[in-house]
């Protein structure tokens, strides 16, 4: 068994909303990037979930159930994904969960649009950018190269993944436009 330095940190699941944790229809509206089979390759791992047990489709489309039982290789490949391209359907996806027949884009329409940060600036916010920044240039590349050249580095899929995932976190604070300042 192989030692490391540092522990090991896999995530499990992210949750994808255009609502905030403390709105009341927060865990209702919130798309779930779910990590199903980690012994899968690493393009078949994730599912996103929504609530009543929902299942997104590379399609965009909704099915019920997220468990593979009996359901074949065909609907394997339109329903588990890389993390990385997880998040993207769960990104895209976000706006249309619908719960009692309303959109969540419905609900914040109604609620009133939450206001992103990128026009703000602050010395967190530079430093965080800057870190988005360089993420998003290391998944560029990491990407060309094992893309090309998998065996080039054996940790390159789970860096890939990583790096997915750190861009979709830091993601909200990405500058757009001119500072408020």
């Amino acid at each position: 068994m192989k030692a490391y330095p540092e522990p090991v940190v896999t995530p499990a699941e992210i949750h994808v909303t255009l609502l905030p944790p403390d709105h009341i229809d927060y865990h209702l509206r919130t798309v779930r990037v779910v990590r199903i089979d980690p012994d899968a390759p690493d393009d078949r791992q994730w599912a996103v979930t929504a609530v009543l047990d929902q299942c997104l489709g590379r399609d965009g489309t909704w099915c019920s159930g997220p468990q593979a039982w009996g359901r074949g290789e065909e609907w394997l490949a339109e329903h588990r994904f890389s993390v990385g391209e997880a998040l993207l359907l769960a990104q895209n996806a976000c706006a249309s969960v619908v719960v009692n027949g309303i959109t969540t884009a419905a609900v914040v329409e109604r609620d009133g649009a939450i206001e992103g940060r990128g026009r703000d600036s602050s010395r967190a916010l530079k430093e965080v950018r800057t870190v988005l920044s360089r993420a998003e240039t290391a998944r560029s590349w990491v990407r060309a190269i094992y893309d090309r050249r998998p065996e080039q580095d054996r940790d390159a899929a789970q860096m890939r993944a990583a790096l997915d995932v750190s861009v979709a976190l830091l993601g909200r604070w990405r500058r757009v436009g001119r500072s408020a300042d």
